[in-house]
């Protein structure tokens, strides 16, 4: 139930960013993070490395 309220509010907002920018994701599953991330790992220079 929980897992599912979590992904349906972020669907809900994935259909808002465009329109309204990245500050309408929800804080719960950190969508932001998997965003940044994947833009990272696509950078020819990294920052970090582990």
């Amino acid at each position: 139930g929980d897992c599912d309220a979590v992904a349906h509010s972020a669907a809900g907002a994935a259909e808002r960013v465009a329109a309204e920018g990245v500050v309408v994701l929800p804080a719960a599953s950190a969508p932001l993070l998997d965003i940044t991330g994947e833009q990272h790992a696509a950078w020819s220079v990294r920052l970090f490395a582990s």
